[in-house]
């Protein structure tokens, strides 16, 4: 897991700061800074299928169809409040009290600016191909904001010892015990959820604890997509010097459409991926 993110983020610039692995699916905070997300999130998810499936012999889908998940996250308050939540998902789900005590990959308790070697897995990379031997994972403070690396570390670990308390109030008060590293690391690659996963919930583009943030990010989006869908009719009409609205990818990639730059001042914004 780790050297596929790290090969994502060397071949697309992406910018990651917090991220875990659980037990069958991962959450990343990250930035964009170059417009290639879903260039990163394809290298990211294929390379790990492809990895994790010849691994196990496997041979059908591995990702879950309709499971992927892109949210914009517009202030620090937000980054922050997405980094714990990230870091966190092992406590919340009741399986190590700490974060750090976490078995899997994350990146629980590692300072931002430490950079992380990761080394090409021995199963499935070919030696001989142009997959590097070994690569570094840096986690960054996010570009949007003005912090530095020890102040938002003591933050996040600060907030995240608070949190971790809660959740362990809340476990003690229900009669709870927490599985804990070892017996998570017993358990069988093949086993699933006893519980059905709720569907046809929403699945949100935006994140915001201010509704006056989140109302204008909506209102920036519907804007995209109204020049988005002016754009694309008129091009297929014929009109190849179309100015597409800045955030086009698939036909700026695939097409070579013209694009505006950024409308507005804040446009490298933050995201949490979830798979």
């Amino acid at each position: 897991m780790l050297y596929c993110l790290a090969y994502a983020m060397a071949k697309t610039g992406v910018k990651v700061h917090a991220f875990v692995v659980m037990s069958n699916h991962i959450h990343l905070v990250v930035t964009d800074p170059f417009g290639k997300l879903p260039e990163f999130a394809h290298l990211l998810h294929r390379n790990i299928a492809n990895a994790l499936n010849a691994r196990y012999g496997r041979w059908e889908n591995f990702w879950a169809p309709g499971s992927y998940s892109d949210v914009q996250l517009d202030t620090g308050a937000d980054i922050v409040r997405k980094i714990l939540y990230t870091v966190l998902n092992p406590v919340e789900a009741g399986l190590v009290k700490r974060a750090e005590q976490w078995p899997g990959l994350t990146s629980a308790g590692i300072p931002f600016g430490t950079k992380i070697k990761a080394r090409r897995p021995e199963f499935y990379f070919r030696e001989d191909g142009d997959m590097p031997e070994e690569l570094e994972l840096l986690l960054t403070v996010p570009p949007k904001m003005k912090i530095s690396q020890k102040k938002l570390t003591a933050t996040v670990q600060q907030r995240s010892a608070e949190e971790e308390a809660v959740y362990q109030r809340e476990a003690a008060r229900r009669g709870r015990r927490f599985l804990g590293p070892k017996r998570c690391r017993e358990a069988r690659h093949f086993d699933r959820p006893r519980s059905r996963e709720p569907r046809r919930g929403l699945n949100p583009r935006i994140a915001g604890i201010l509704e006056s943030t989140r109302v204008a990010a909506l209102r920036r989006l519907k804007i995209f997509w109204a020049s988005y869908r002016q754009a694309r009719e008129r091009w297929r009409d014929g009109a190849r010097n179309v100015l597409f609205p800045h955030g086009t990818y698939g036909l700026r990639v695939y097409a070579k459409v013209r694009c505006r730059g950024p409308t507005f001042p804040d446009y490298r914004l933050p995201h949490l991926m979830g798979r």
